[in-house]
């Protein structure tokens, strides 16, 4: 029940995590600490009068606030966990400001795992979507608990391509029992499905707003040992998460992309300024000598390397005819590599978005003759308004 008395506590206006953490330095525990006589805290000389004014008339009109929050989480299966029980995710406890409890839904990771955040802008492009899915689902493979935010673009990029291989951990703005946003509902199940968690400092039925989402990265960045900025633009809340690690004294990375892309104009400056740059994951599982490498050194690490594509409960023909398209493919150059794995199957790209999206410069002269070698090759083809798809090779 300790956790449910400093969700009551942190109800109380004047009373912030920082606050409650030395309150409880004081008393044995966040009970004892409700149900004190308000001369008692006011001796300790912690907290102004306003606040003790707000204490006194809250607790007053919630004296059951505890227990009927209790009861609210167990019929909606979400565990609340304090700072001071043993299981609290050790990074998280050693941040500035962390929160002092936590409700849950899942499974919080161990003192042996590593975690490492995945954030970046909601506006994604091809390139970022294809970079986080595939840094992500390489981290998941070598035993990383990928954590991000669940927004839309590059963190559902990133929860997406970890679900290939392995765990991922969720954090919201919002109570862990609100889809938000409501498309990423079977994702939210997925990431239950395989061992994973959907946290949040906000009780149940707490709603989406923005000024929890900043606020919530403190916790991304915190559970985590680095940060991976995949795709940010010049003001990107993803920067806010990169600067909290720094704060914390996380390492930060960045994934380079073009100079000609304002959607890359946050990752590059973080480079600039000494982020660790990264193309692919061992980039990051290098820095961390516990962890096994051999889980991923040993991948066919080349550009063309088949990875599935998210599809929840695929059949099994499905998965087939997926695979069976993916065999034998012609001989390719290292550029005609990196365009075919820009393009997909359904969602046609013009020319413009394989440009924004190259990691590096291409000249359109250029770009226009790997095209042409690719259809040559019978692997690309045109899809009539100067667009260009994968074939499905039967």
């Amino acid at each position: 029940m300790e956790a449910y008395y400093i969700a009551a506590l942190k109800r109380v206006k004047g009373l912030g995590d920082r606050r409650i953490a030395e309150l409880l330095n004081r008393f044995s525990s966040a009970k004892e600490l409700w149900e004190s006589d308000m001369e008692k805290i006011r001796s300790l000389g912690l907290l102004q009068d306003k606040t003790i004014e707000n204490f006194q008339k809250y607790r007053a009109d919630n004296k059951n606030y505890p227990e009927k929050l209790f009861e609210e989480c167990k019929s909606k299966n979400i565990k609340a966990i304090s700072i001071k029980d043993e299981a609290y995710p050790y990074p998280l406890k050693q941040i500035h400001e962390a929160p002092a409890m936590l409700f849950f839904k899942g499974d919080l990771p161990s003192d042996e795992d590593l975690c490492i955040a995945m954030v970046g802008s909601r506006n994604i492009t091809p390139y970022g979507k294809q970079v986080a899915d595939m840094i992500a689902q390489d981290l998941a493979r070598a035993g990383v608990v990928v954590v991000s935010g669940a927004a839309r673009g590059i963190d559902t990029a990133s929860h997406i391509g970890a679900l290939k291989a392995g765990r991922s951990i969720a954090v919201l703005g919002c109570g862990v029992d609100v889809i938000y946003p409501q498309e990423n509902r079977r994702l939210f199940y997925e990431i239950l499905n395989t061992g994973g968690a959907i946290i949040s400092e906000y009780p149940p039925g707490t709603s989406p707003y923005p000024a929890f989402f900043p606020a919530r990265n403190r916790i991304i960045s915190g559970i985590s040992y680095g940060t991976i900025v995949v795709e940010a633009g010049r003001r990107s809340g993803a920067l806010i998460t990169a600067e909290h690690a720094l704060n914390e004294g996380r390492d930060v990375f960045a994934v380079p992309g073009s100079i000609f892309s304002h959607m890359s104009e946050g990752t590059n400056r973080l480079i600039k300024e000494g982020a660790k740059p990264v193309t692919e994951a061992y980039d990051i599982v290098k820095e961390y000598k516990h962890l096994d490498l051999r889980k991923i050194v040993d991948r066919v690490d080349s550009p063309d390397t088949p990875r599935k594509k998210y599809k929840i409960n695929a059949s099994k023909e499905e998965e087939k005819k997926s695979a069976k398209m993916k065999e034998n493919l012609p001989p390719m150059t290292a550029e005609e590599k990196i365009v075919y794995q820009l393009l997909s199957y359904k969602s046609p790209l013009s020319m413009d978005e394989i440009l924004i999206s190259m990691p590096g410069h291409i000249e359109v002269q250029n770009l226009s003759m790997i095209l042409l070698q690719l259809t040559m090759k019978g692997i690309v083809k045109e899809d009539g308004a100067q667009k260009y798809l994968r074939v499905e090779r039967t």
